[in-house]
């Protein structure tokens, strides 16, 4: 396999991002590549303050499951009151896509579950949106067959990050301060090895 110019993961990808960059054209596999994943998001997560108001979009997502007419407006105050933070823009678009395809499944849901899977859709799309998307073409020219291929390994690049966890750490400190990587990627249950997060990056 050809492998692109290094100089080019650096033009593609965030700074946190250049070793999973590199480590992906380079030809790691799925499990190689994920603990940099984690490293990598915990890394932008710090730096960029985290995802505020985090904990409050899935209150409000769980709120709205028997009423979404509301979720419009309930939402965009949430944004609103963290200033409009990048990473809580992206979170709160992750919820209304739940809400748009998933109501049901909500409102049977505790709060608790809703907010965790806000937090790991969010963290699977953070993924994909800083380095899976800045590369996508470039990995189906070098590296896969077509882009079917390509999907398939992100999602099981994906599926090996502790995702559950990460998510779990980050609603316990939603402002990402002191935010690490698990040490070692946690063994993963089959329903979430066979997870499909519904938000592409």
């Amino acid at each position: 396999m050809r492998l692109p110019d290094d100089d080019i993961i650096p033009k593609r990808v965030p700074r946190r991002w250049i070793a999973s960059g590199r480590s992906l054209v380079g030809g790691a596999s799925p499990p190689e590549l994920a603990p940099s994943l984690a490293r990598a998001l915990s890394a932008t997560l710090r730096d960029a303050g985290g995802c505020p108001g985090l904990p409050e979009l899935g209150a409000t997502l769980k709120s709205c499951a028997v009423n979404p007419e509301v979720w419009d407006e309930q939402s965009r105050a949430v944004v609103q009151a963290h200033a409009q933070h990048p990473h809580t823009v992206i979170a709160a678009e992750i919820a209304g896509a739940l809400l748009e395809t998933q109501s049901d499944v909500l409102t049977q849901a505790s709060e608790n579950e809703v907010t965790q899977r806000v937090a790991e859709e969010f963290v699977c799309s953070l993924i994909r949106r800083y380095l899976f998307s800045r590369l996508r073409n470039e990995l189906v020219r070098e590296r896969f067959a077509n882009w079917k291929e390509e999907q398939a390994f992100e999602h099981e690049a994906i599926a090996h990050v502790p995702v559950a966890d990460l998510a779990r750490r980050l609603l316990a400190r939603p402002d990402g301060v002191r935010l690490v990587a698990p040490s070692a990627a946690s063994k993963q249950s089959t329903a979430e090895l066979l997870y499909k997060p519904i938000v592409a990056g």
